[in-house]
Parts: structure tokens; C-alpha cells; sequence
């Protein structure tokens, strides 16, 4: 019995489980998790630049009397046309032909020349200040700035040529898209009438310092003035403040935002470009190939 009871003990033995197999985990997916690292690499630099632009306090740069500055941002689009007063039409978000690439949207009154002069006093005396300053000046002594005559009509023209450059809307895109300006040429600002004048008090907020920022060029007021109520030369000079590379009358022709015909503006160009290099401004004319070519000198009996 006793034999009997150990042979059962030896059959009932336990048997050990079969090892359980490995669990076998897959291998980690390199190219995702690289491309989750940089991603996450970008959005912290991103985060960064964010941090340092809010961070950053913009101001005009500044320039002598004698000088007048605008952006280039500005200069390199038929934002300010070659075109009279008269002429201006309302355009509604309205894509404006530029030289560098970029998409330059534009909402309100078509700009001209005498809104350039203008624009560019108020910055004028808003120079070397920070973003946020608020600028005084009285409309009889700005009309003299910009070379005006400083009557009634042309205080009450004045007051009607801010309401037009507060009433716009600029939105500049990069060939990356990257947004470089938005918003209103003059968006903040009042004014209080005394006496016979005017109190202006306007606003130079930050998108327009930081265009100015981004790249500005230097203007010659004093030979602007002579080409005062001439609104293609006044274009021409500015442009040629940008780049003297040739250039198509055609391109021009679109690039200044003129209304006349490509036959009547050739006309106009040839005169133009001759009344421009007269009165001591960058000297071109129109060369073989339609084409406008920078010359050192114009010859005697040139055009």
C-alpha cells in the first residue's frame, strides 16, 4: 500500500507551464518621432520669436529735414498711384501689381501722390519717436511742411485727405505668406477745431513702425517739391528710389496704377522720365525693346 501511495505521488506530480512566450514590442517608428521632435523644435522657436517681437518696441527711424522716408514695403506697389485726384475710384480689396512678389491687398479710396506727400509729412514729424506716440501739429503749419497753401480750402482738403488714408485697409503677404503689415495707413487720431485752425493729434501705432523696420528708403523732399502736381514724375521718383534695374513701360504702366492708355502713357513716361532727370532726379529713358534703361546723363535731344 505504501508502494502503491508513492507511485501515485511520483504520476501526480506537477508539471511546470510551458515558458510563456516573449512578448515582442515593435520597434519604435524613427522618421515619426524625428518628425514629432521638429515639430515640436519649431513651435518652440516659434513660441520664442513670438515672445521677443511682443517684447519689442518699434520706433521711426530718423532722417534730416531736408528728407522724407517711407517704407519700402510701400514703394515697390502702386499703392501711391501715378494718378490725379480725380481719378481715384474706391477699389475693395483690390490686388495691387508690386516688384517684389508679394501679395499687397488694398480696401478704400485709390491713394495718389498728394496722399503720399501727406502720409509722409505725418511720419515726418513723428521721426525717431516709439510706437504709440501721439503727434500734434495745428493744419496751417503741417500744410506749410508739405509745401501746401495753408486757405481754407486747402485746411478743409487736408482734414478730407486724412479721413481718406484713415479709411484704408493694407494687407501686405510675403512669397512665404508671411503677413509683413495690416491694417490702416492713419488708424488712430482726432482732431479739435480752434479759431481758424486745426488741432491734429494722430497716432503712429506699432504695425507702422515696424514697417518701417522691415526696410525704408530716403526720399529728396526738396526736389519732390518741384514736382509738385505732377503725379507720374512724383511716382517715377520714388520708384527709382527702389531700383534703377530696366524695366518694361509696360511693367510701369501697371506698376504705377496709371488710367490711361498703354499708347497715351508711353507718351506721358517720355515726358515724365525727361522732366524728372531736369530737375536733378535719377535719369532714364525709354531704350530700344520698350524698355526703360537708367542712363548717367541724358543726351542732348534724348527721347
Amino acid at each position: 500500500m505504501t508502494n502503491d501511495a508513492t507511485k501515485r505521488r511520483k504520476n501526480t506530480a506537477v508539471v511546470p507551464p510551458p515558458a510563456a512566450a516573449p512578448v515582442v514590442r515593435p520597434e519604435p517608428d524613427a522618421p515619426a518621432e524625428l518628425m514629432a521632435a521638429i515639430r515640436r523644435a519649431e513651435e518652440a522657436a516659434e513660441e520664442a520669436q513670438e515672445q521677443r517681437e511682443a517684447a519689442t518696441v518699434y520706433q521711426l527711424p530718423f532722417w534730416p529735414d531736408d528728407r522724407r522716408t517711407m517704407p519700402t514695403d510701400f514703394l515697390t506697389s502702386a499703392l501711391f498711384a501715378a494718378i490725379h485726384p480725380k481719378d481715384a475710384r474706391h477699389l475693395e480689396d483690390e490686388e495691387l501689381v508690386n516688384l517684389n512678389g508679394y501679395k499687397i491687398t488694398f480696401r478704400g479710396k485709390r491713394l495718389s501722390q498728394v496722399h503720399a506727400d501727406v502720409w509722409q509729412g505725418i511720419m515726418h514729424l513723428a521721426r525717431q519717436f516709439p510706437q504709440g506716440t501721439q503727434v500734434r501739429f495745428r493744419a496751417r503749419h503741417f500744410l506749410r511742411l508739405i509745401g501746401r497753401h495753408t486757405g481754407k480750402s486747402q485746411r478743409r482738403e487736408l482734414r478730407r485727405l486724412f479721413s481718406e488714408l484713415c479709411a484704408t485697409c493694407v494687407d501686405i503677404h510675403d512669397t512665404r505668406n508671411k503677413q509683413r503689415f495690416w491694417g490702416s495707413l492713419l488708424p488712430n487720431g482726432a482732431a479739435r477745431d480752434e479759431d481758424d485752425d486745426t488741432m491734429f493729434i494722430l497716432e503712429i501705432n506699432r504695425d507702422l513702425a515696424r514697417v518701417f523696420n522691415l526696410g525704408h528708403v530716403s526720399i529728396d523732399w526738396q526736389l519732390r517739391s518741384k514736382l509738385k502736381a505732377k503725379p507720374l514724375q512724383s511716382w517715377l521718383q520714388l520708384y527709382f528710389a527702389t531700383s534703377s534695374r530696366p524695366v518694361a513701360v509696360a511693367d510701369l504702366h501697371r506698376l504705377s496704377g496709371s488710367v490711361a492708355p498703354i499708347k497715351k502713357f508711353r507718351v506721358n513716361l517720355r515726358v515724365a522720365l525727361e522732366e524728372l532727370a531736369a530737375a536733378g532726379g535719377h535719369a532714364a529713358q525709354i531704350a530700344d525693346g520698350d524698355v526703360v534703361r537708367s542712363v548717367a546723363a541724358l543726351p542732348e535731344g534724348a527721347g
